[in-house]
């Protein structure tokens, strides 16, 4: 079993050059779209009504999605790294 807060960052599968935000909460994965703008800034598919925020580098988002009442689920805590050898 996983922990609240586990996330990872995967490339989409029905969508080239867009990235899946996968996130565990109370045993269900919810998964955020995270995409590039037309200008080269990221962002991320949130809640309804929450205000799109843009970065500048995937690494700027993750970290501010470990912050609480950000549009997500919950806080990303605990990130999920594949040790699988290709």
């Amino acid at each position: 079993t996983g922990t609240d807060g586990s996330y990872l960052l995967r490339d989409s599968e029905s969508i080239p050059g867009v990235y899946c935000l996968c996130v565990l909460h109370q045993g269900y994965v919810y998964t955020y779209r995270v995409s590039k703008t037309e200008t080269g800034s990221w962002s991320a598919e949130t809640a309804p009504g929450v205000h799109r925020r843009l970065f500048r580098k995937v690494h700027s988002l993750i970290s501010a999605f470990q912050k609480p009442d950000q549009g997500i689920i919950t806080p990303l805590r605990y990130p999920v790294v594949n040790h699988a050898k290709a």
